[in-house]
């Protein structure tokens, strides 16, 4: 699951490492249009992880002959695709700075004493949820103002696994009104990114913030959680939901956060 931020500072990630020689354009698409149709997926974000990145790394694993000229092309059709579902695709963070957004394990009282905000656990889950992973995960920080990268202040990230297999995430974070309102959508990729007529097949999901204090909890629906059981845990936690912001509707923001997920 990615914003469209995350989404462009994931395959520009890739795209500035990438250093090998041409392969035939026409090969690859016909083993993508060989393939079998995948389910949906939904792929949490990195940040820069998200799918995007893990999409495109997996493209250059199955074929590792992929050339820079290549990978920037799919990157131009991801920003193609968030344009025409009414998405932006600002700054890509460097990969100096993606390299230290690193996780740590943690239980809620860890976790507690590495934030500089009162942590409110989430409450009101789904009945089937079988198992949490808790950790806190540095941030990136892009001012406006200065145009550059800073690493911010550890969040807090609550992962799920449901008796089923499906897994959701829910990131906890300081309330920071230099953000602007949180985006009303994420991204999901549908399984192959880069389809047989060479377009990019992205999904919205309605993303979902709210606080607590001075907590701002964020999940977004999709395959492992839905929008009316996201809507409960908010209810049980008793947060205060947040407005989100319309993709076409510009920022009010003066920083952009990245979160990554472990």
């Amino acid at each position: 699951m990615y914003s469209e931020a995350r989404l462009s500072q994931a395959v520009a990630a890739v795209v500035q490492s990438a250093h090998a020689p041409p392969v035939p354009l026409g090969a690859i698409r016909a083993r993508i249009a060989a393939r079998s149709a995948s389910p949906r997926r939904f792929v949490p974000a990195y940040p820069a992880a998200l799918a995007a990145l893990l999409a495109t790394v997996a493209f250059f694993a199955a074929f590792p002959s992929q050339s820079l000229s290549v990978a920037q092309t799919l990157e131009e059709r991801y920003r193609s695709a968030l344009e025409a579902l009414g998405g932006t695709a600002p700054v890509p963070a460097p990969s100096s700075l993606l390299a230290q957004l690193t996780a740590q394990s943690a239980s809620v009282e860890t976790a507690q004493s590495r934030v500089n905000f009162r942590i409110v656990p989430p409450a009101g889950l789904p009945h089937d949820v079988r198992s949490v992973d808790v950790k806190t995960v540095k941030t990136g920080e892009y001012s406006e103002t200065t145009h550059t990268w800073s690493v911010g202040a550890p969040d807090v990230t609550f992962n799920y696994g449901r008796a089923d297999g499906r897994t959701f995430t829910l990131i906890a974070d300081k309330y920071d009104p230099r953000t602007g309102l949180p985006p009303k959508y994420m991204f999901e990729d549908r399984g192959d990114d880069v389809q047989p007529n060479g377009h990019i097949a992205l999904v919205r999901r309605l993303h979902f913030a709210w606080r607590n204090g001075d907590q701002v909890m964020s999940a977004s629906a999709g395959d492992g959680i839905s929008a009316g059981e996201i809507a409960a845990i908010r209810d049980a936690m008793r947060g205060v939901e947040l407005p989100a912001r319309d993709l076409r509707v510009p920022s009010s923001g003066t920083v952009q956060k990245l979160y990554r997920l472990p």
